[in-house]
């Protein structure tokens, strides 16, 4: 009788340890609740943050390519104004030289759409290159749909017109313009120089490679039977738009610069 009494205590003791176990061990079911709802608000997070970035990325690349289009058309100007060609100089022409120099030009394309460069004067009464540019910056965002913003841009830039020789003025020394490229190790007296402004040519991939051509390290691999050469340069490309066939240039004073003149357009 004794026994059966020690034992029932045993037991009873034993049934209040595990029970106390069971109450202080944490819900193993809440947590896997918990994580299940925490990962997609933690992939959106980061999807979210990816797309931002790539965002800005090609908002920089646009307004790049803008700041180009006004240098070029700076230049235009001196033809322009010599010659009959003001009248070629006009918002579509603005529009092919941003696309032309756009560096990624799928992916700015993907999130700018639409751009105009509608109101830009060619030049304004004061002889400057007004680019007034609209950048349509459209997103489609998980969840909530699609979102657009409209930019406006506007670079006022002198055009390069020259000097009247009928005006007796005289030039500083330091008023000389020359460009730059970025990391370049010269400096260049003409925009268009092969050297800085780069135009490719199309041709077949067995000409490119008899004239001694490499495949690009960047778009090589990519190439087909017509590859994008230009004439001071020694690997061909599978496509016009490759990085590696953008400059970026930039006009300084030649009493800043600290390098010595090209060779070819010196």
């Amino acid at each position: 009788m004794i026994l059966h009494e020690n034992s029932n205590q045993v037991l009873s003791g034993a049934a209040k340890k595990d029970h106390l176990l069971r109450k202080n061990r944490p819900d193993r079911g809440s947590v896997t609740v918990e994580a299940a709802l925490a990962l997609p608000v933690f992939l959106f997070m980061m999807t979210f943050f990816v797309l931002l970035m790539d965002i800005r990325a090609a908002r920089m690349d646009a307004r790049k390519a803008i700041r180009e289009t006004a240098e070029y058309m700076a230049e235009y100007m001196y033809f322009a104004d010599t010659s009959s060609a003001a009248s070629a100089a006009s918002p579509a022409m603005c529009l092919a030289r941003y696309y032309l120099y756009l560096d990624e030009p799928d992916r700015t394309k993907a999130y700018i759409p639409v751009v105009s460069f509608l109101g830009s004067s060619f030049p304004d009464e004061d002889g400057y290159v007004v680019l007034e540019a609209v950048l349509l910056i459209r997103v489609e965002l998980p969840f909530f749909g699609s979102y657009q913003k409209a930019e406006h841009v506007r670079i006022r830039q002198k055009g390069y017109t020259g000097r009247d020789p009928t005006e007796n003025q005289s030039v500083p020394a330091d008023a000389e313009y020359v460009y730059v490229a970025e990391n370049g190790v010269v400096y260049h007296t003409d925009r268009n120089c092969t050297y800085i402004s780069l135009h490719p040519v199309a041709g077949s991939i067995s000409a490119a490679k008899e004239q001694g051509y490499l495949p690009c390290r960047y778009c090589g691999a990519d190439a087909g039977s017509t590859v994008y050469i230009t004439p001071d340069g020694e690997v061909y490309h599978a496509t016009p738009y490759c990085s590696r066939l953008k400059r970026t240039v930039y006009r300084k004073r030649k009493s800043e610069v600290d390098l010595p003149p090209c060779s070819k357009c010196r």
